[in-house]
């Protein structure tokens, strides 16, 4: 008489085959999804930290590195390439919150790309927002996050609205 109780080893090895594909393909899904979402994060911060300085020159609050007798100017958020005063990478990955008083620059935050994210080298390198008119210095531009073979774009237009786009 044959026990026909419990399974064949072969039927435990196709279970485990299926097993570890259907992992596999989990792991690399979510590796896809883990990139992605550290590019968007990267590109929002910089978004924020653009409105944070359309922001300060629309109500013109004077920050305390101003003196008294200093016009404020403008806020600005600049892309380094090494050139910034608080610039930890000359690999275009950090960006500075500055104000401009009386023809003076004071720098207010410097951040830094997460690892494997920087700055398309044909990003805008400078956008600023002048308290007096309300809207930037320039045309605008864009400004290109890139990472891990995708990128996604920052606009801003000549009226200082602020918006962010998929693909480069």
């Amino acid at each position: 008489m044959i026990n026909d109780k419990g399974f064949t080893l072969i039927e435990l090895i196709i279970v485990i085959a299926i097993t570890a594909v259907l992992s596999v393909v989990g792991i690399a899904a979510f590796v896809n999804y883990s990139r992605a979402q550290t590019l968007s994060a990267a590109t929002s911060e910089v978004a924020t930290m653009l409105q944070l300085a359309k922001s300060r020159a629309q109500s013109q609050v004077k920050p305390t590195q101003c003196s008294d007798t200093q016009q404020l100017n403008a806020y600005r958020v600049e892309i380094c390439d090494g050139s910034c005063r608080g610039a930890t990478d000359p690999d275009l990955k950090d960006y500075e919150f500055r104000v401009s008083c009386g023809g003076s620059f004071y720098t207010l935050d410097t951040k830094k790309l997460p690892a494997n994210i920087s700055f398309d080298k044909t990003s805008i390198a400078v956008v600023e927002f002048n308290t007096i008119s309300g809207g930037i210095s320039g045309s605008g531009g864009e400004i290109k996050v890139t990472g891990y073979g995708n990128c996604k774009k920052i606009s801003v237009n000549s009226a200082s609205n602020i918006s962010i786009g998929g693909g480069c």
